[in-house]
């Protein structure tokens, strides 16, 4: 026999008092899912999102997620979520903050070695440039510091922690130790009766005493001393060469005097 419509339905609102009043003893962490006349009852885990927030979640599922554990407790607890932009802004501060310790470190090195560091980045940008133009120009922009900075008659002298280095390859040719740039190779080239390239003066030739010094040295001795820039009519500048290819600044000079330490 086929009920009437309306015992089967107080029947039903009967049921679902009985169930209204059980499901508000629950604590307010967990979730009713209703489906159809199947009742479920479920813990609803927090979800992580982007914000200043807090969310309840189950201990098990801290651990899964995050990797913490309170142990001997199954309480709902909490998982603070992080702000993944605050995240992202501290990642980049540090980076500016190493790019401008580097950049100091770099300064200071060069003030320590008496180097035209802005005209040696753009040689060293010129190396690298796929565009010829660009190279040409940034040459051009390194030389007019160049010709300023490493001018005729300008004295450079190394003692201390800032040394000359006698090259192992290139006999009549000082490099500077602390020097690290991998581009361009910097030389400063003296030169004497046995080897004075055309256009270097009689005048700006280096005394054999120091060179008697630099033979002591040995390839790659560290010596103290001072230099005079002298003047090149066939350079690149008013006392320099610089090869493209080899990546090669060589400066023209004469020693005045120059010993290992």
């Amino acid at each position: 026999m086929t009920r009437p419509f309306g015992i089967r339905n107080s029947v039903f609102a009967c049921s679902f008092r009985r169930w209204r009043s059980a499901v508000s003893a629950l604590p307010a962490a967990v979730g009713i899912v209703v489906f159809r006349t199947v009742i479920v009852v479920s813990a609803v885990p927090a979800v992580e999102c982007a914000a200043t927030m807090t969310l309840p979640v189950s201990k098990a599922w801290a651990e899964e997620v995050v990797g913490t554990r309170d142990p001997g407790s199954g309480k709902v607890g909490e998982v603070a979520v992080t702000d993944s932009g605050s995240s992202s802004a501290e990642t980049t501060t540090a980076h500016a903050a190493e790019t401008a310790a580097q950049k100091a470190a770099a300064q200071k090195a060069a003030a320590q070695l008496d180097l035209p560091e802005e005209a040696l980045t753009l040689l060293a940008q010129s190396l690298r440039d796929s565009c010829a133009i660009c190279a040409e120009k940034n040459r051009k922009k390194a030389f007019a510091q160049l010709d300023d900075f490493y001018a005729p008659g300008r004295l450079l002298t190394m003692a201390g922690e800032t040394r000359f280095v006698s090259s192992p390859d290139m006999p009549n040719e000082l490099g500077l130790l602390g020097y690290d740039r991998p581009s361009p190779v910097l030389t400063f080239r003296f030169h004497h009766s046995g080897a004075r390239l055309v256009g270097v003066e009689e005048a700006d030739e280096t005394e054999s005493v120091w060179l008697e010094e630099i033979a002591a040295a040995g390839p790659r001795g560290r010596l103290e001393g001072t230099i005079e820039v002298i003047p090149y009519p066939y350079g690149d500048g008013v006392s320099y060469l610089f090869s493209p290819s080899e990546g090669h600044l060589q400066i023209q000079c004469r020693i005045l005097e120059i010993s290992a330490p």
